[in-house]
């Protein structure tokens, strides 16, 4: 639904729709909703005669395929439009905007991981850190890097009956649960395995090692955040662990062992799909299946369980998980969340998907949209960009692949900076230098410039708290009135907090402004700026300082709120 026409007592505001490059969907909760045309002109009118109108262009990014907005430019009475395009008329000079879209770079760097003698290795963010960490398997120990927790499995007797402990990956396991919200949770590595031996005696002796705790950390135990509080919970065959939850008895828990978990109603608790019935979780007893049972061909999962030609991602962007299923030898088809269904989406058709079997899923251009990483032949790894509803190949050459006779086994922020790698045994890549398509530059009107620099945040050293995102804030903006002039005005952030449950950004607590310097000073003046956090008042400003050079404090000025936080809907009353 798009606005046309407001109209007013003497005139009127019309607005103008072309088609858009990149069509977006979005779950409505029963269908999708479907964003497909971009502003192209704004008519303002007194009675029937035009008084201006402005006219919008637009670029398209190289890097993510978005519709981005280039020029705005005011016309006068006389604007000639036609089919909703201002064609000619009197003129003002044009807005322009620039961006930071063709981020496109990538990088290779060596593994931090040294495989040395590992058989097996699993790899995740097992302390809340960021940084990629590696649990390895080896002939002799189960190695936790970084940690120095070192178990051994000893074949003390030189000879082994079963050898049980002997680099079978199958015989291994390693789950990770966060337990609170601080930043360095607790985490728990949970292994089984048995070490059998010859003693002296030629008798046969075994050593167990177990910290699944009675069986809570089975094999295929399911961990997430299922209540929706920020805390993992835990779901086994003998046992289940709720961190908010009461009823420890949870129902529609899927019999089979082959699930796979995501939130694909976006309601921030997590649900469990088992081969195409999605059931969702309320958060308090159990989960039911909402979506039509089985949403998705069960017939495209591969033998023996392994869902080896389906993914699980959000591909739209809009907070709920997708699906991705391989349709034929040379087609994958998406079905979109529309929150409490899926929605068969298009069948992506392309002879660059041949001998491509599985493969995974991550957000590699920074867009806000999962990404596919296929590997083809079982030696060499394909990305496909989402556009809109597409997938593109990107290639590094003609052969169509984006690393040639490697492999990328995990795709992660390894070293903790919001961009995702993919890993080889050797190698991690990246693909981008930034994020794309941030407002860098804008040409005024009257001839002046405005520069805009960006930085990461990703929660403060000193605060204990986790802050899973990593967001991208303003730096600096930079004024250049004209040529022999220019004016800085930068930021810094502190307390960043995420409201696990509103599952949204709360806000910083503070942003500290340093002004441009005036003439005669020698120091630059700031404002401290405080901002509330609770449910109710976020982002409203609680008190604001304003200092010199020197920091002695000019002005300062206090704001009080009625709140109440308990209930639906949250009030907020400025006193």
């Amino acid at each position: 639904c798009y606005i046309s026409t407001i109209s007013y007592a003497n005139g009127s505001v019309r607005f103008h729709w072309a088609e858009r490059p990149d069509p977006n969907t979005y779950g409505t909760g029963y269908m999708l909703g479907r964003v497909d045309k971009r502003l192209a002109t704004i008519e303002v009118k007194s009675a029937t005669a035009v008084l201006r109108a402005y006219k919008l262009e637009h670029i398209v990014s190289t890097t993510s395929g978005r519709s981005l907005l280039s020029k705005v430019t005011e016309y006068g009475r006389n604007a000639v439009i036609t089919n909703g395009i201002v064609k000619s008329g009197t003129k003002l000079p044009s807005y322009q905007f620039t961006y930071k879209h063709d981020v496109f770079h990538k990088t290779s760097s060596r593994n931090p991981f040294n495989f040395g003698s590992a058989y097996y290795s699993y790899f995740d963010d097992f302390d809340g850190d960021r940084v990629l960490d590696r649990v390895s398997w080896y002939n002799r120990t189960v190695r936790i890097d970084r940690d120095s927790k070192d178990t051994t499995c000893v074949n003390s007797g030189g000879g082994s009956f079963h050898q049980d402990c002997y680099w079978y990956g199958d015989k291994l396991w390693i789950k990770s649960r966060r337990v609170d919200l601080s930043k360095r949770k607790k985490a728990i590595y949970v292994y089984k395995f048995t070490d059998c031996y010859e003693n002296s005696k030629g008798r046969e002796r075994c050593r167990n090692y177990d910290t699944t705790n009675g069986g809570l950390y089975e094999k295929l135990a399911q961990i997430s955040d299922f209540d929706g509080d920020g805390i993992d919970d835990v779901i086994s065959k003998y046992r289940i662990d709720f961190s908010r939850a009461k009823n420890k008895t949870w129902t529609g828990i899927p019999k089979s062992p082959w699930s796979t978990i995501g939130d694909f109603n976006g309601d921030g608790r997590s649900d469990i799909s088992s081969f195409g019935a999605i059931r969702l979780s309320d958060g308090v007893s159990g989960f039911s299946i909402q979506f039509p049972d089985p949403p998705l061909d069960v017939n495209r999962f591969g033998n023996s369980g392994t869902i080896r030609n389906l993914e699980f991602a959000d591909f739209n962007g809009d907070g709920t998980t997708d699906a991705l299923i391989k349709d034929t030898k040379s087609s994958w088809k998406f079905y979109f969340s529309a929150g409490n269904k899926f929605i068969p989406g298009p069948v992506i058709t392309t002879t660059s998907f041949s001998n491509v079997n599985g493969g995974s899923t991550a957000d590699i251009n920074g867009d806000g949209r999962a990404d596919f990483v296929g590997i083809r032949k079982g030696d060499h790894t394909r990305l496909y960009l989402t556009r809109g509803d597409e997938l593109h190949n990107y290639a590094t050459d003609s052969h169509g692949d984006f690393l040639r006779d490697r492999v990328a086994y995990n795709l992660s922020d390894a070293d903790g900076d919001g961009r995702v790698e993919l890993i080889t045994r050797k190698w991690a890549y990246k693909l981008i230098s930034e994020r794309p398509d941030m407002l860098v530059g804008v040409v005024l009107p009257s001839g002046g410039h405005l520069s805009a620099s960006y930085t990461t945040y990703g929660g403060d050293t000193e605060d204990e708290r986790w802050f899973p995102p990593v967001l991208t804030v303003l730096a600096s903006l930079t004024e250049k009135p004209n040529s022999s002039q220019a004016f800085t005005t930068r930021f810094a952030y502190s307390g960043g907090r995420w409201d696990f449950d509103n599952r949204r950004f709360a806000g910083f607590k503070k942003i500290i402004t340093t002004l441009p310097k005036l003439a005669g000073e020698t120091k630059a003046p700031t404002v401290e700026t405080t901002y509330r956090q609770d449910v109710s008042s976020v982002g409203k400003i609680a008190q604001q300082i304003w200092k010199d050079g020197n920091g002695t404090i000019l002005r300062k000025q206090v704001e009080e709120y009625s709140t109440d936080n308990s209930k639906l809907p949250y009030t907020s009353l400025n006193t």
